[in-house]
């Protein structure tokens, strides 16, 4: 009779376990009672919010229904902009916050999860590096040593070579693994086309993953606006107000067309714009133009910007960021070269750079 109550009792635990519908996420955190606590997932990216808590007490408890085991989620503290990711692997997961503590968020209860802290925190080491350092090179700065900025210089080159020869290294040799996939396009900003091919020919297709899916992707847009590739058409507002252009229209008839990104905000930017605009009084008559996109979301600096810098070609504003995301526009500024055919056939010139590909093409 004994032995027949504990088979009964397991059987109720298996089948409890195989009827769950959800997972637990419980969290501590310190200074922060009474506070709204947002549970997300992200979903093509962008997140989702699936549960709330108050925090009472430093304590509080989300739920989430089961999903993809592969799904990373996230939690955000309200009025703080800052997500803490994590990989639940649909188990209940405890995450503790001591506030007080540097890298004190501790996130326990998944196998994806503690491979991913295993990473971050050689990952992290680097970045602890390059913080001492960059401390050290704001006191040569100050003192007027260059010699010593130099070598500290050297210095962080050959640190943030070593972090990159890890990453790199961790990535290939992890290559089955979906939390590689995840790193990887989280990160995939940072690698030029050619390294990301070269990175999901390593991964193949044997072991799929929703984070391979968003880098093929990526890698696509990446290939549609590479040198050699027609560029993608659009159509956006120009500074005159109500009225909207397709640069189609406007590439028409020219032998070469800078499509030029910048804002107003951007520093560097700005120092471009008398090169640029160097450029075109001394090309404009041989069939050169130019067209200005700004990713301003104030219109009145974004025309005060051109005026002041004196552009006189036509100028667009991105408000959506649309465009920009068909560009793959991860920094400005960034201009794309086009010839006669709709053909792509420089990005990225900048300063002599543009000078002379134009004296090339235009003698």
């Amino acid at each position: 009779m004994k032995k027949l109550s504990v088979l009964l009792f397991v059987i109720v635990i298996v089948l409890t376990a195989c009827d769950k519908k959800e997972f637990k996420v419980s969290v501590s955190m310190e200074n922060a009672d009474s506070t709204m606590l947002y549970l997300q997932k992200f979903e093509n990216e962008k997140p989702v919010s699936i549960d709330s808590a108050m925090l009472i007490n430093g304590s509080a408890t989300l739920k989430a229904p089961l999903g993809d085991p592969q799904m990373v989620y996230g939690l955000n503290l309200k009025g703080t902009p800052s997500v803490i990711e994590f990989f639940p692997d649909n188990k209940d997961v405890t995450i503790i916050d001591k506030a007080q503590e540097p890298n004190g968020i501790e996130i326990i209860g998944s196998e994806t999860q503690s491979k991913f802290n295993a990473f971050k925190k050689q990952s992290d080491a680097y970045y602890e590096k390059i913080e001492t350092l960059y401390g050290k090179m704001q006191e040569a700065y100050l003192a007027n040593d260059s010699l010593m900025m130099d070598s500290l210089n050297n210095v962080g080159d050959a640190i943030m070579k070593e972090q990159n020869e890890f990453h790199n290294n961790y990535l290939k040799e992890h290559s089955d693994d979906f939390l590689s996939h995840y790193i990887l396009n989280k990160s995939k900003r940072n690698y030029s086309y050619e390294e990301l091919k070269e990175f999901s020919n390593t991964f193949g297709s044997e072991n799929p993953s929703m984070y391979l899916d968003q880098l093929y992707q990526y890698i696509e847009k990446l290939e549609s606006i590479e040198v050699g590739h027609t560029y993608p058409d659009f159509t956006l507002p120009t500074i005159n107000e109500g009225e909207n252009t397709t640069v189609s229209n406007l590439i028409a008839g020219n032998k070469y067309t800078l499509i030029d990104f910048w804002a107003s905000w951007c520093r560097p930017c700005r120092a471009e714009n008398p090169i640029v605009l160097a450029a075109y009084n001394q090309y404009h008559d041989k069939g050169f133009d130019v067209i200005g996109v700004s990713i301003d979301r104030d219109s009145n600096e974004w025309k005060q910007a051109v005026a002041n810098d004196q552009l006189p070609w036509t100028q667009l504003r991105d408000v959506e960021g649309s465009v920009s995301d068909t560009y793959v526009i991860n920094f400005i500024p960034s201009n794309f070269l086009i010839d006669s055919t709709g053909t792509i056939i420089a990005k990225g010139l900048r300063g002599e750079n543009l000078m002379n590909k134009l004296a090339e093409l235009l003698p």
